[in-house]
């Protein structure tokens, strides 16, 4: 099971895109949805999940996430499982303000 976010060591996310994708979506979507719901405009959410989608899909190609199961591994496994589960949160929410069913499968 993966642990509370309190026990994960997020500072063993060593990949570009993975403080990419922290520090330029998964932190300031707050602030995106607020602009939007200020403006009355959804377009930057739109523009911001395209975004998020591309970035998370250069990650994905490139980044291993289950390796072999070595003891040494597993914190960094567990951080990046975390990571993932809140990068889907975000996807899953900003396509259910968008009015759009998020996939389960593909």
């Amino acid at each position: 099971p993966l642990p509370s976010s309190d026990k994960i060591d997020f500072g063993s996310l060593t990949e570009i895109e993975e403080w990419e994708l922290l520090f330029n979506f998964l932190l300031p979507y707050c602030d995106i949805l607020e602009e939007c719901a200020r403006t009355l405009s959804f377009h930057k959410l739109v523009n911001f999940l395209l975004s998020l989608a591309t970035t998370y899909s250069r990650y994905y190609n490139r980044v291993k996430t289950l390796k072999d199961p070595l003891p040494h591994l597993v914190p960094i496994v567990h951080a990046r499982i975390f990571l993932i589960k809140e990068v889907n949160n975000v996807f899953d929410d900003g396509l259910r303000i968008l009015n759009l069913e998020p996939l389960l499968k593909m």
